[in-house]
């Protein structure tokens, strides 16, 4: 982020970030991901998934996801 010529922050590049946690003492896997994305107004919005799977399986299942 940089600031503009109003001194407010602009967003300028963006980095995914992408959480796992495993417990296989439950079968359990989750994958967490958020990323901040410009919207067409100038503002700045986050976009994030939430995947679960059990140990083993081959498709995740999608929990959640926000736009």
């Amino acid at each position: 982020m940089v600031p503009d010529h109003s001194g407010a922050m602009e967003l300028t590049a963006t980095t995914p970030v992408h959480l796992i946690h495993v417990d296989p003492d439950i079968n359990m896997a989750r994958f967490y991901g958020i990323e901040l994305q410009p919207t067409l107004f100038g503002e700045v919005s986050d976009v994030s998934q939430t995947f679960a799977t059990t140990i083993g399986s081959q498709l995740p299942e999608v929990l959640s996801q926000t736009f």
